[in-house]
């Protein structure tokens, strides 16, 4: 019953050999939100972003670093990454909470108060901007 009906379908639909990559990005389609649920660490956080789950990629970390500070830097970085994508996608408000985040955590983070101060300038919130770069001058001499 079942093969014949469905060989001849999935033999149209399958892809020429030697072309594995469209059946992996088929199957990570198929696998979709599951996904996210399945990862774990630093790569759970990526994919929330990629959902364009910005909050929920935050609380997560926050929780996940608390188990796995060594993963810190990493955070660091991904978050970071995301507040540029924002930036030059023209998403402001996400940018600010990407960067505020990473400043509120590791104040010490020059790159990341820079970039906040950068954003809040961009988006004519000029008083924020010097607030962020005075409490950056108050870090830097204690």
């Amino acid at each position: 019953g079942g093969s014949r009906g469905g060989g001849g379908a999935g033999a149209r639909e399958r892809r020429p050999a030697g072309t594995p990559a469209g059946r992996g990005r088929s199957s990570a389609g198929r696998r979709g939100a599951g996904s996210v649920e399945a990862a774990a660490g630093i790569d759970r956080a990526r994919l929330l972003l990629g959902s364009g789950r910005l909050r929920d990629a935050l609380a997560y970390l926050e929780k996940h670093l608390r188990g796995k500070p060594s993963d810190e830097a990493a955070a660091i970085r991904l978050i970071h990454s995301a507040g540029e994508e924002y930036v030059r996608k023209g998403r402001l408000p996400q940018a600010t909470m990407a960067f505020s985040w990473i400043v509120e955590h590791w104040p010490g983070r020059i790159e990341a108060r820079s970039a906040l101060a950068e954003t809040y300038g961009v988006r004519g919130m000029y008083s924020r901007a010097i607030e962020v770069c005075i409490e950056r001058t108050i870090s830097l001499t204690r």
